[in-house]
């Protein structure tokens, strides 16, 4: 009986969430504020790391060409081992780069994120696969 009630009103209620949602979504981006920064993109690790944890994604983040251990990564692992279980996923280097706009504080806040975010992640693997990452 409770749940026919439920269902009832559930049906019943109207759509203004979903209408708002939608026209929310078409509207034109704000001439104000186009413009977004490495900052921008990059200021959430922690965060960005529990949702990557979320969907089983363990990939450590590295930057292209890298042959040592991912940064934020301690020293007692072995990048094979960490390549293996783990797996990588490359951003763009911070030491070289196309983009003269590319900055060192931009370098920097990558280098940063990378580090707190590989921390999250290297300790869910550490969980996972124990000893195996040495």
């Amino acid at each position: 009986m409770l749940c026919g009630v439920l269902l009832t009103a559930c049906q019943n209620m109207p759509n203004t969430l979903w209408m708002h949602q939608a026209e929310t979504t078409a509207a034109e981006p704000s001439e104000e504020n186009t413009s977004v920064t490495i900052s921008d993109l990059y200021s959430t690790p922690a965060f960005d790391a529990q949702i990557a944890l979320s969907v089983h994604d363990l990939r450590l983040l590295t930057f292209a060409q890298q042959t040592t251990l991912p940064p934020g990564v301690p020293a007692r692992f072995k990048l094979d081992n960490v390549t293996k279980h783990c797996g990588l996923r490359a951003l763009p280097s911070p030491a070289v780069s196309l983009d003269a706009s590319f900055d060192a504080r931009q370098r920097q806040t990558l280098l940063n994120y990378a580090t707190q975010y590989n921390q999250v992640i290297i300790s869910a693997c550490e969980r996972i696969f124990g000893r195996s990452l040495r």
